[in-house]
């Protein structure tokens, strides 16, 4: 097949591109540096790249049109730790023009990135695909404008549409100012663990096991024309824990109950054979040396 993905130099789509590559399928991917993107992966003839971002449609249109891709795999979100509303419509806007795109020059299928956000920043418990939604920041809203979108081609257009809520994906290659990264940091210019909520929890899921979840929903056969899944470890990690991981010892008290939400990840199990092959203990020592063999 052929693949057009977004935001494949990123920490989540590099790992997507690997996947697809090592499959055999032909990539593309839209990158502003063209010259930085080739330095990131090795050599592939089956692998493309587009010069440009979302921010020009008409020109975006020409160019993918050429490629005449059968699946988009959407990971682009500019400007992000901004979640402010002008970033946040910027997102929207490109987002919406896309799949417009997409759904006129033929694409048969378009898998996006959602967040668990969109179940909203006060949330607890574990999550079901169907729960009612609170979008209650501009990031979150225009996400749930983009899905929503891409819902409605789904029914209209007759393209096929995969929305994936990741949760809180981590691993080598990710933002310094992550959880992870910052307790690393810490530790190795001896200081003490330091968590403004240690007793909080999230769904912390391995960057090449959220790979392989885009892959099998771009790629299999889907149940419906638009499918929703949750992209998740299915358990809830104290960040407590994740310290006592990266410290090698216990130097935080771990609750019995964290408070936070997971992933309910049943559907995606039972639609597509997927599930987390990473523990949290082997995924954050992999993270901790950065090796990320996909």
């Amino acid at each position: 097949m052929k693949i057009f993905i977004t935001g494949g130099t990123g920490f989540v789509g590099r790992p997507i591109v690997r996947l697809f590559l090592r499959a055999g399928h032909s990539v593309i991917v839209l990158t502003r540096d063209t010259r930085r993107a080739a330095d990131i992966f090795t050599h592939n003839r089956k692998l493309r790249f587009i010069k440009g971002d979302l921010s020009i449609p008409t020109i975006l249109k020409s160019k993918i049109k050429k490629f005449k891709p059968d699946v988009c795999v959407h990971l682009a979100w500019a400007g992000i730790p901004d979640y402010g509303i002008d970033m946040s419509l910027k997102n929207m806007k490109e987002g919406i023009n896309l799949l417009r795109i997409l759904s006129e020059i033929g694409c048969k299928r378009i898998v996006c990135s959602g967040s668990c956000w969109e179940y909203g920043p006060a949330s607890t418990g574990k999550f079901k695909e169907d729960l009612g939604l609170f979008p209650s920041t501009p990031f979150t809203a225009a996400k749930t404008a983009v899905h929503w979108f891409g819902k409605d081609i789904a029914k209209n257009v007759g393209i096929e549409f995969v929305w994936a809520r990741i949760f809180f994906v981590y691993g080598p290659g990710q933002k310094s100012l992550s959880l992870i990264p910052q307790l690393v940091k810490r530790k190795n210019n001896g200081l003490v663990s330091k968590l403004n909520n240690p007793l909080g929890g999230n769904d912390f899921v391995y960057v090449e096991d959220v790979a392989r979840a885009f892959y099998k929903l771009a790629t299999l056969r889907l149940r419906s024309q638009y499918e929703l899944y949750n992209i998740g470890s299915g358990k809830m990690i104290s960040n407590a824990r994740i310290a006592n991981i990266v410290y090698g010892n216990r130097v935080l008290r771990e609750p019995g109950r964290p408070v936070g939400f997971c992933a309910d990840i049943s559907k995606i199990k039972k639609d597509t054979g997927w599930r987390p092959r990473f523990n949290i203990v082997r995924g954050v020592r992999l993270t901790i040396t950065g090796n990320n063999k996909l």
